[in-house]
């Protein structure tokens, strides 16, 4: 399959669709199937051999459920291959049909993955308004989920209920991204009334709840839910990793609660921060540093002074926001090695490498085809990093946040 995947991206076509049929034949797992099928069927809408893609779309519409999650990360291949049969509408009705219930139909049951992945690409291009809209319908749909464990009972399949929390979280980061942290705190609390919501679930409710009652000021308030916050993910630890090794791989529970529990540790130290008033010794030496330079370049007619007071009443909001940039991890070690892809994105030469493995091989900003070889280092970044930490405290401020 990774042969097919890499040959895709190469633009080498029809070498894809020969691999990818073959790695159908020798994969046992659905999930490896669906990804086969997407890639395939793009494949041949782009070599222009039509007639083959209604058959890999039915296809991953018959594997459906929990196999279909991996459209989080090919929602782009999907909507292609979707737009496509919309339009053959004069000539197939039919495909029309299948192809606008996925995309228009609450009932349908990839509906609310697919606005999901929607929300998620919008997201990631900070297009908060046009995600919250995705993540809204994704939230408030009814997928028809044939479940023998709950039939009969009205409670709602156990996965769709991980989405709908998934798809409220969303819209509260949506908010938070806005500087809207009442709107967020609002959603986060919908999705925490939710009938089942899981241990894992709470525990990320709990943790952006820290975060808006921190950027409010509540510090106190902050640090009561992210405490809470980390109960409930050290327990989703501990229940996952008394589950058999095939059901954790399975799941991915160990992973998502580890990083889970990281990313409260790292807000509870930036709360703590906040609370202690660790870096105000150093806002009021830049804000004087500041006043002084522009006192010396504007002369004494007084507007020096001025600018040096705009500089420094928003020298909190700026600390704050680097703090926010540098959240993970937060350590001296961060953008040690940059690297710049063929579109100017940068990313850390690590995580984008584990992204193209994991993922597959394309941005996960602009979705563009990305290999290992076109990334580059990106010294001007690496130099930028080293001037921050060696010239503007920052480095200080990482120290203290470091264990």
């Amino acid at each position: 399959m990774e042969k097919g995947v890499e040959a895709f991206f190469a633009k080498k076509y029809p070498v894809a669709v020969e691999q990818l049929t073959l790695a159908l034949k020798d994969l046992p797992d659905n999930t490896e199937h669906v990804k086969c099928f997407a890639y395939r069927m793009t494949a041949n809408l782009r070599l222009r051999r039509f007639d083959l893609v209604a058959p890999d779309f039915q296809a991953i519409q018959a594997l459906g459920g929990d196999k279909a999650a991996i459209f989080h990360g090919l929602a782009h291949l999907w909507e292609e291959n979707a737009s496509y049969l919309a339009a053959m509408a004069h000539s197939s009705p039919d495909l029309q049909i299948q192809a606008i219930e996925i995309s228009t139909s609450p009932d349908n049951p990839f509906f609310m993955r697919h606005q999901l992945a929607k929300g998620d690409d919008y997201f990631v291009r900070r297009d908060f308004q046009a995600a919250i809209v995705c993540y809204q319908e994704a939230a408030t749909c009814n997928p028809t989920i044939a479940s023998t464990s709950s039939e009969g009972s009205g409670l709602e399949d156990p996965e769709t209920t991980r989405q709908r929390v998934r798809a409220y979280v969303s819209c509260a980061k949506c908010f938070y991204a806005l500087e809207e942290p009442e709107n967020a705190w609002q959603y986060l609390s919908i999705a925490h009334d939710i009938d089942g919501v899981s241990v894992e679930g709470e525990a990320a409710i709990l943790l952006w709840k820290g975060k808006c009652k921190r950027v409010q000021k509540a510090y106190d308030e902050s640090l009561l839910l992210l405490e809470k916050a980390f109960d409930r993910a050290s327990a989703a630890s501990a229940a996952s990793a008394c589950l058999p090794s095939s059901a954790t791989a399975a799941a991915g529970a160990p992973m998502s609660a580890a990083v889970l529990k990281r990313s409260i540790l790292m807000e509870m130290k930036v709360v703590g921060m906040l609370r202690q008033g660790v870096y105000d010794a150093l806002l009021s030496t830049d804000e004087t540093a500041a006043a002084n330079r522009a006192a010396e370049s504007n002369g004494a007619n007084g507007a020096g002074e001025a600018d040096g007071v705009v500089s420094g009443g928003n020298a909190e909001k700026t600390l704050t926001q680097m703090m926010e940039i540098f959240h993970c991890p937060l350590s001296l070690e961060l953008m040690d090695d940059p690297v710049t892809t063929p579109d100017g994105n940068t990313y850390d030469r690590s995580m984008i490498k584990q992204h193209l493995e994991v993922n597959g091989c394309f941005d996960p900003l602009t979705r563009a085809p990305l290999t290992k070889s076109q990334l580059h280092p990106n010294r001007a970044l690496k130099q930028l990093m080293e001037t921050l930490l060696s010239d503007h405290r920052l480095g200080l401020l990482l120290a203290s946040c470091s264990t």
